[in-house]
C-alpha cells in the first residue's frame, strides 16, 4: 500500500460532525462516508475521504505487522538470534513499544 497517499490528511481525532459516517443503502451493504465543513479545503477532503476508505487495509496491515513483532519477539526470546544482550534488550524494548 502507498501511504503517501494520506499526506496532508487532517490530523485525528476526527469529530463526530464532520467524520467519518455509515449509511446503508439499497442492496445492503454499508457506505462509509467522510463529510467535510463547507469551507474546508477541498484537496485535504479527498485524502481524509482516501485514508478512511482504506481503512480495512490499514487495520489488516496493523494485525500483520503484531503478528510479525510478535514472532520476532519470539524468536528473539527464544535465543535464536545471534546478538549482544544489550542489543537483544534494546531491540526487544523497541519492538514491544518500551523504547520512550
Amino acid at each position: 500500500m502507498n501511504i503517501k497517499q494520506f499526506d496532508g490528511h487532517t490530523p485525528g481525532p476526527w469529530d463526530y460532525e464532520y467524520g467519518p459516517t455509515v449509511s446503508d443503502h439499497e442492496d445492503d451493504t454499508d457506505i462509509l462516508t467522510v463529510k467535510t465543513p463547507p469551507t474546508f479545503d477541498e484537496d485535504k477532503a479527498w485524502v481524509n475521504q482516501r485514508l478512511a476508505a482504506a481503512a480495512p487495509d490499514l487495520l489488516a496491515e496493523v494485525e500483520r505487522l503484531r503478528d510479525l513483532v510478535d514472532f520476532a519477539i519470539a524468536v528473539i526470546d527464544s535465543n535464536h538470534c545471534y546478538m549482544g544482550e544489550e542489543a537483544q534488550a534494546d531491540l526487544l524494548n523497541y519492538l514491544r513499544g518500551e523504547n520512550e
